[in-house]
């Protein structure tokens, strides 16, 4: 194998909540290592956390990436709300063994991992990342192609090198698709909350989150973040000068490196 290719994920793997549902999940990384709940962006899915697995692995990290309800092979679920995700990431700790955990979002994962920080016990939770978190709209296709062509027209040259990296545009492009696996209703509800008033008040969060962004993200610009950040208490600012969306990815050793610290890796 291409020695800067991408290490291979794991294969898919299911948890059951009490409520009788599925939840889909890929593991990569180090499985003796301390555990780290990815939220992926939209439209994508379980499959993002290949493009983490290299820095997962390097930080010994046990990094899952799990499906939200009715994205990718995750069970639709009928009342979504964020303290329910946030439930469902304790019942995915609890099922894989792990009385603590970090959380970590890309994009629109971010303000899941946000309603995280305020929804799950801070004995159990013991770090927060959400990177360069936000919602651009619905603008995936279910043509690989076409979708990627159209996101690459607004990337800046720091998104692009990242995304001519080996095997990146591949994952990237095959997470993005099979967030249509059960339809567009799972992506469309994810949605249905994001541009609502939150259920939760950042301004309440007094445990230390940590905010990723690029400064010259053409997809979530700083702003939007740093207006969170600010009134949010706990947070801690990390402003990647001359880095895009794909801060997530290009700066992955250092966010996963603090989260290994936090966790005690």
């Amino acid at each position: 194998m291409d020695g800067n290719a991408l290490p291979p994920a794991g294969a898919t793997q299911t948890v059951r909540t009490p409520d009788g549902r599925h939840l889909t999940y890929v593991e990569v990384g180090d499985p003796k290592g301390p555990l780290v709940l990815h939220n992926h962006g939209g439209p994508s899915s379980r499959l993002e956390a290949r493009l983490f697995a290299r820095s997962a692995s390097k930080n010994r990290l046990r990094f899952i990436c799990v499906d939200r309800p009715g994205i990718g092979q995750s069970s639709p679920q009928k009342s979504r709300s964020y303290s329910g995700w946030a439930d469902d990431l304790v019942t995915i700790a609890d099922a894989l063994g792990h009385r603590e955990f970090g959380v970590t979002g890309w994009s629109e994962g971010g303000p899941w991992a946000l309603a995280a920080a305020a929804y799950v016990d801070p004995a159990r939770l013991h770090h927060v990342s959400s990177i360069a978190g936000g919602s651009y709209g619905i603008t995936a296709k279910h043509f690989r192609g076409a979708y990627f062509k159209q996101l690459l027209k607004v990337l800046n040259e720091y998104d692009r090198q990242i995304l001519g990296q080996p095997g990146v545009e591949t994952a990237f492009s095959a997470a993005s698709a099979e967030c249509f696996a059960r339809g567009s209703d799972g992506l469309i509800r994810d949605s249905e909350l994001l541009y609502r008033r939150w259920a939760f008040d950042v301004t309440t969060i007094e445990r230390r989150v940590h905010m990723w962004q690029g400064l010259d993200d053409r997809l979530v610009p700083d702003s939007i973040n740093k207006t969170v950040a600010n009134r949010m208490p706990g947070a801690v600012w990390h402003a990647v000068e001359g880095a895009g969306h794909f801060v997530a990815v290009g700066s992955a050793d250092e966010i996963f490196g603090i989260a290994a610290e936090e966790l005690g890796a």
